[in-house]
């Protein structure tokens, strides 16, 4: 068997793990749909990987049909998906939650990288698409703003919405649940039942504390975490974070 397609794309990578975990032999090309669409077409019209031609010269096409395949091929002991019933609808539905933000997160690279000026409304749409796979059954999507610095061991959960240009610092931890102290403007901001927490644009949040004063906790002198606005993004902030910019 022939494998056609770079690792670079999920739906490709995919096919060569089954292949490798079933331990079944092939070849791999590593054609690109853009630099050798002439020699795909022959294998598939559409010039789109994976394609995976069998040794009698028969090309299958689509990551989901190669991978039925390759379960029908070893049979139903070793296949990863059931033949049948829930379990097999249930293995399916996360493959088609799986395989659909992959193809959102391509189509997001292939937006900034082909355009010289991305669609924001597709962009939204596709981070949308993306958070909504990542984040539990019924949640609201995380969703991060364009020029966003997110420090290491960051956590952004619960659907919290990070506005434009704002500053995550190194620990940072954001939920539903969790409110936001500004100290510039002297508010608290919260999530109500009809809308998440959103740190506004600019703000530069840094992990904080609040010590607890009642009970035990009180007297032991514990704390708890917080996060906290510091101040917003201005011109010292920004070369602070020029070296980021350059990177990305």
């Amino acid at each position: 068997m022939i494998l056609i397609g770079q690792y670079d794309s999920p739906f490709v990578r995919r096919v060569a793990i089954a292949l490798r975990l079933y331990d079944l032999p092939f070849e791999h090309r590593p054609w690109s749909t853009f630099g050798d669409a002439d020699k795909i077409a022959p294998y598939n019209p559409l010039r789109r990987v994976p394609t995976l031609v069998l040794d009698d010269g028969e090309a299958l096409i689509e990551s989901t049909a190669i991978l039925d395949y390759l379960d029908e091929l070893v049979g139903p002991e070793k296949a990863m998906i059931a033949v049948r019933g829930p379990q097999r609808r249930l293995a399916l539905k996360i493959c088609a939650l799986a395989t659909g933000l992959g193809d959102k997160a391509v189509s997001l690279v292939y937006e900034r990288v082909l355009r010289k000026d991305a669609l924001k409304l597709w962009v939204e749409r596709c981070e949308a698409q993306i958070g909504g796979v990542l984040e539990p059954v019924n949640a609201s999507p995380v969703i991060i703003e364009d020029d966003v610095i997110v420090g290491g061991n960051c956590g952004v959960y619960e659907g919290t919405q990070v506005g434009e240009r704002a500053v995550l610092g190194a620990g940072v931890i954001l939920t539903r649940s969790t409110p936001l102290f500004d100290l510039v403007n002297g508010v608290i901001h919260r999530s109500s039942e009809t809308e998440p927490l959103r740190v506004p644009d600019g703000a530069v949040v840094v992990p904080g504390s609040r010590a607890i004063t009642k009970g035990k906790a009180g007297e032991w002198g514990l704390s708890l975490y917080t996060p906290v606005i510091v101040k917003y993004r201005d011109e010292r902030t920004d070369r602070g974070v020029e070296l980021e910019d350059i990177l990305r």
